[in-house]
């Protein structure tokens, strides 16, 4: 799976670099490469690299096609168009799941190549870098770049830049269990993205609202946000949203107990997200469908999707999420009477989320983790688990989830 991604970020990567060095530098390009990788493959005959398997040599040519194509740019572009060009390049690596290539390109810009680039370039780049942040769970570097990016944006009189970046911290903060904190950023973002008629962007702070919401169980409010958000969508050009958006959906129904129309919505999701790929969108979309599939017993399919979600969030180092497919193990194997496995799953979700102050999935995993506890007689433990669930849902403002988990605890 890495091998084949890196293949198609590499070539989306040299189509931009010929779109804007021209037809000379691809030929010359193609020369380079080719015969780089001749006296490679030739060395290895007689080195012990000879031993590595064909996809890691696979791996390495990839890497040093990847460095030769950036160094090779800078001599056919100005100072000044030259940063742009890697911001374009970091680009594709975030939509690509190349991660510690767009860091690493980005921070060049903003040290490196800092003088020659323009405020707004500063302002998108730390903005990508809060992505990136957000992506690896680091919720505090996500805050500081995007502030960064805020000031920026202000300075500039960037009103697009201002709702975009309001909204990304509006996000950073409904992670960190702020969700109160979360939604005055998230008006101002939509009160400016209104007057600029921004209609994607709308749709994303309403989309983000309705998590916010979810977060706290506030099942009905996030349907109305998520149709508002719907609804704002035009174009086939915001399908990666309108992905996002029924894949939540899909999560409050899945809440709700409506397996069916849950299914129905990430289908769905995973449909309209062809056109986007975007491996983190896609490892999520796989890891709600493995949620459903458990929930209706289909522990083969829930297993295999579940397997899938965790090497895609393993390459990109996305720790809660995997924290999240643990739980889902521990759900598979609970059901499945294998207790002693699921309690371990359990436990690797509990650890990872507590290593990262997720009240929310902390929260999820205890109750699961009170449910199997139940199932091997230690009512006792689950009772513990239950009220430390209460615990976590409490610094999150989840009162619905709250009042849940008190009434699982009275039954118990």
């Amino acid at each position: 799976m890495a091998g084949k991604t890196l293949r198609v970020f590499l070539e989306k990567v040299f189509e931009l670099a010929k779109k804007w060095c021209g037809d000379d530098f691809a030929r010359n390009m193609t020369a380079l490469l080719a015969e780089r990788e001749r006296l490679l493959r030739s060395s290895w005959r007689k080195l012990p690299p000879e031993d590595l398997h064909p996809v890691e040599k696979q791996q390495i040519l990839r890497e040093i096609d990847f460095d030769t194509i950036i160094s090779n740019v800078g001599k056919y572009l100005s100072k000044k168009e030259f940063p742009e060009f890697l911001y374009d390049v970091s680009s594709l690596a975030v939509d690509l799941g190349e991660l510690e290539k767009a860091d690493r390109l980005l921070r060049l810009i903003i040290t490196k190549h800092s003088r020659a680039s323009k405020k707004l370039l500063k302002a998108n780049v730390h903005h990508k870098l809060g992505i990136i942040a957000f992506y690896r769970n680091n919720f505090n570097d996500a805050l500081t770049e995007n502030r960064k990016s805020l000031r920026i944006y202000t300075e500039i009189g960037d009103n697009k830049g201002i709702s975009t970046v309001k909204n990304a911290i509006g996000i950073v903060l409904t992670e960190k269990g702020r969700a109160s904190k979360s939604v005055p950023y998230f008006d101002s973002a939509k009160k400016i993205a209104k007057v600029e008629k921004l209609n994607d962007l709308i749709a994303k702070i309403n989309m983000n609202l309705g998590n916010a919401f979810t977060i706290r169980g506030m099942w009905e409010e996030a349907i109305i946000s998520y149709e508002e958000a719907l609804a704002a969508l035009k174009g086939k050009q915001a399908n990666g949203t309108r992905a996002q958006i029924l894949h939540n959906l899909a999560i409050v129904d899945t809440a709700l107990g409506k397996l069916d129309d849950a299914l129905e919505y990430i289908e769905k999701s995973i449909e309209y997200s062809k056109s986007v790929n975007n491996p983190h969108m896609k490892a999520l979309f796989y890891l709600a469908e493995a949620v459903i599939y458990c929930k209706q017993k289909e522990y083969a399919s829930a297993t295999a999707l579940a397997t899938t979600a965790f090497q895609l969030f393993s390459e990109m180092g996305d720790r809660l999420s995997i924290a999240d497919v643990y739980k889902v193990f521990g759900m598979i194997n609970r059901d499945s009477k294998r207790y002693d496995t699921a309690l371990s799953y359990f436990e690797n979700s509990k650890r990872i989320n507590e290593d990262y102050n997720n009240s929310l999935n902390l929260g999820e995993t205890l109750l699961e983790m009170a449910y199997l506890q139940k199932d091997m007689g230690d009512k006792s433990k689950a009772s513990e688990s239950i009220q430390a669930a209460i615990k976590a849902f409490k610094r999150i403002e989840a009162e619905a989830r709250i009042e849940n988990a008190k009434e699982i605890l009275t039954s118990l």
